[in-house]
């Protein structure tokens, strides 16, 4: 009976064994598709471990990577640029770049073929790998698919975005050329909302103390609104529609611009071809942005001749009789982007850019050349929300009113004239320099009285209402200025007594109500300009 029960039982496992290699014999080939293409290798992929095997070389080349083979150690290379991978056949230790990782499932060799584990390799290759379980198919999907797909399938989405830009501008100035040299810091940052075929974008950018008297920041916007363009005037903060009557200068209605051929004949498709010819394209796995997975896209164009694209650019332009083509000379020190895409390419969550470069005109040796370093980041959310457009309207004006502002204006230009006093006080500073305290304690002095009088003329103006607010800031700016050519003075003096270490302190002291002097001038300026501008005053 035992013998009998023993004979059963075996027989019960070989049935099951059989049916088991039967079942596995049955099931469908492993599909791999590179790029939405099936690859037709020489010798089948297959499923050991969970994981699914190929071979290494029909996969590596396919991503531009060079396959070595080390038959002594059992070692398979991959490079490709900097990028170097190493595998050992039955190991499960791989080195990434230097790095050492352990693999699911070791390399195998079949025949005269390794096969390596898709997914990890192609991952650290710069490709995205997903299974099909239904159809047992990889799909393997190159950076530059992944970015053409990118291009040629998103679709307009109402999304909220919001850029913050720093630019680094550095010019000398050529050899035999006098001039100053140029080293400025330049932040930006910009909210742009888009929802339908309607947009409004506000960019706010920062300028530096070289651009003007003192630093301060100007706001451009623009809006898309019912097909029709409108830009603000970044000074008196009216929106003047594009093309018509009163439309802004050069710019024409939208539906001209649509049918405008800018760039004539020349085919853009076939120049962004070329843009990414030279560009290396990888995918860096997935991560998460703002709590949705979002597939990382790198993109670096540091090789790119951006020279030769410009010359053709600017080769299909129109340009007025005499005047020739540009040549541009562009040394690229880095050019990276980077794009955090939901997986269906369907919408991109972040954007990230980081260029250095120099740029020069090529056929012109005194032109300057400036370098250029630029650092940005751009986020972007789904909205469902209409937008909230301002008042594109012009303001209106009764003739009583255009003729207060005008009255005050003129008395303005001609009571409280700023050019006087600026004059004064650029005579002041150059005293330091040649040690003429005296001279220097004297230009203080007049500098000082010259914004008293100012204050004294502004005092006795009635402001129309526009103008009001603009009225108090500039006379807070004089007072302001006179402290500040008082406390120099005092420091000019002290220096002609001898005393200089008192000199310096109350120097120091002066210089900064001297830059907060300025600072209020300049706004207060803006403010009596803008004011000014509403009502067309210049």
């Amino acid at each position: 009976m035992r013998r009998f029960a023993g004979v059963f039982l075996s027989l019960v496992l070989l049935a099951a064994m059989a049916a088991t290699g039967s079942a596995a014999s049955a099931a469908p080939a492993v599909r791999v598709l590179f790029d939405e293409q099936e690859v037709q290798f020489d010798a089948s992929p297959f499923i050991a471990e969970g994981q699914t095997l190929v071979p290494v070389r029909a996969l590596a080349e396919r991503l531009g990577f060079t396959v070595g083979w080390d038959e002594r150690q059992q070692k398979v290379t991959l490079t490709k640029g900097e990028s170097t991978i190493l595998l050992w056949v039955d190991s499960r230790k791989v080195v990434v770049n230097g790095t050492e990782a352990t693999l699911d499932v070791a390399p195998k060799q079949l025949g005269n073929r390794t096969f390596v584990p898709v997914r990890f390799v192609a991952e650290r290759l710069g490709a995205r790998v997903t299974w099909d379980q239904n159809q047992r198919t990889v799909g393997v999907t190159s950076g530059k698919a992944f970015l053409l797909k990118l291009i040629s399938q998103q679709k307009p989405v109402d999304q909220k975005m919001t850029m913050d830009l720093q630019m680094h501008l550095a010019m000398k100035s050529p050899a035999g050329v006098k001039g100053d040299d140029v080293n400025v810091d330049i932040p930006m940052h910009m909210d742009m909302q888009v929802y339908g075929k309607d947009t409004l974008i506000a960019m706010t950018m920062q300028l530096p103390a070289s651009m003007g008297p003192v630093q301060d920041s100007i706001t451009m916007q623009m809006a898309m609104k019912d097909g029709k363009l409108y830009m603000q005037d970044p000074i008196s903060e009216q929106w003047t529609a594009a093309g018509g009557p009163g439309g802004v200068p050069g710019v024409p209605d939208l539906t001209t611009l649509m049918a405008q051929k800018p760039f004539g004949d020349l085919d853009l498709a076939k120049l962004g071809a070329d843009l990414l010819k030279d560009a290396v394209i990888s995918i860096a796995g997935e991560e998460e942005i703002d709590g949705v997975k979002a597939v990382r896209l790198n993109v670096d164009l540091s090789k790119v001749n951006f020279g030769a694209l410009l010359d053709k650019l600017f080769a299909s332009l129109p340009l007025p009789p005499g005047q020739s083509k540009p040549s541009f000379k562009i040394e690229v020190d880095r050019f990276l982007v980077q794009y955090w895409v939901n997986p269906d390419t369907q919408f991109v969550h972040k954007n990230t850019i980081d260029i250095a470069m120099g740029v020069a005109l090529s056929d012109d040796a005194t032109a300057p050349s400036p370098k250029i370093a630029l650092k940005a980041e751009l986020r972007s959310r789904p909205v469902s929300e209409p937008i909230k457009f301002p008042d594109f309207s012009a303001p209106t004006f009764t003739a009583e009113q255009k003729q207060a502002a005008q009255t005050y204006w003129d008395l303005l230009q001609k009571q409280v004239p700023m050019d006087s006093c600026m004059m004064a006080a650029s005579d002041v500073n150059g005293h330091w320099a040649d040690k003429s305290f005296a001279a220097g304690r004297d230009a203080s002095a007049k500098a000082s009285a010259c914004f008293v009088q100012q204050r004294t003329a502004l005092a006795g103006l009635k402001p129309p209402a526009d103008f009001a607010d603009a009225q108090t800031a500039l006379k807070l700016a004089l007072d302001a200025s006179e402290k500040a050519y008082v406390a120099l003075g005092q420091a000019f003096d002290l220096a002609a007594k001898g005393d200089l270490t008192a000199s310096d302190a109350q120097k120091a002291d002066a210089i900064k109500l001297s830059a907060a002097a300025d600072q209020a001038l300049m706004q207060a300026a803006m403010k009596m300009i803008r004011a000014g501008a509403r009502y067309d005053l210049h």
